[in-house]
């Protein structure tokens, strides 16, 4: 901190500015705390959705191996996929501390096959669902893990003012605040002594 001149003022003006530097590092504080329990919520549904993708791939494998017995492989590879252009997924942007975060959803009606199937058959019609059910999941899964990328800057870049404000910019106004007291306290001393300095020797003359 530049060299600064103790007075009274300085001295109030500096620890006005502390004060408010104290109020930004609560504020910051408390919104890490927000910001954590933000992630782990996210995270919460993260690790759901997983588990969610781990059981609709292993449908989809199970599914996939019921058509190829039923059609055979050739006629397995020409069955008609999901339309997925007539998806639509719903997304909501919402703020969060001033974050822009991301909720989705998802259209609960199925599209219709891309084509008509030449040979149609229930097994291909659930592989169909299965595999679709597996792109939902994936596109729910983008959508948490780019909320989760977007939560964990904004709480590093909190966390690092705040410890900033914390370690270093606060400790250091707070030396030079007792710089400036000490500074002060020994030119109230010096003028003590000088008032009595000249009392005493007004009395003298008096006495003289």
């Amino acid at each position: 901190m530049a060299e600064l001149t103790p007075t009274r003022t300085t001295y109030l003006e500096i620890q006005d500015e502390l004060r408010q530097l104290d109020e930004g590092y609560r504020f910051l504080d408390e919104k890490s705390v927000l910001l954590a329990h933000e992630i782990l919520s996210q995270l919460a549904l993260y690790e759901t959705n997983i588990e969610d993708l781990r059981t609709a791939t292993a449908r989809s494998v199970d599914a996939l191996a019921a058509t190829v017995a039923r059609h055979g492989l050739d006629v397995t590879e020409v069955q008609p996929p999901t339309n997925l252009a007539e998806l639509q997924p719903d997304l909501t942007r919402t703020r969060f501390l001033g974050l822009e975060l991301i909720a989705q959803a998802w259209p609960e009606q199925r599209p219709e096959p891309s084509f008509t199937a030449v040979d149609p058959s229930p097994e291909a019609d659930d592989c169909r669902d299965a595999f679709a059910r597996l792109v939902e999941l994936h596109f729910a899964q983008a959508v948490l893990a780019a909320n989760l990328l977007r939560l964990r800057d904004e709480y590093v870049r909190t966390e690092r003012r705040a410890r900033a404000l914390d370690q270093l910019i606060m400790p250091e106004m707070k030396q030079t605040l007792k710089q400036i007291d000490d500074q002060l306290e020994s030119v109230d001393q010096e003028e003590a002594s000088r008032v009595r300095y000249a009392a005493n020797l007004m009395e003298q003359r008096g006495q003289t």
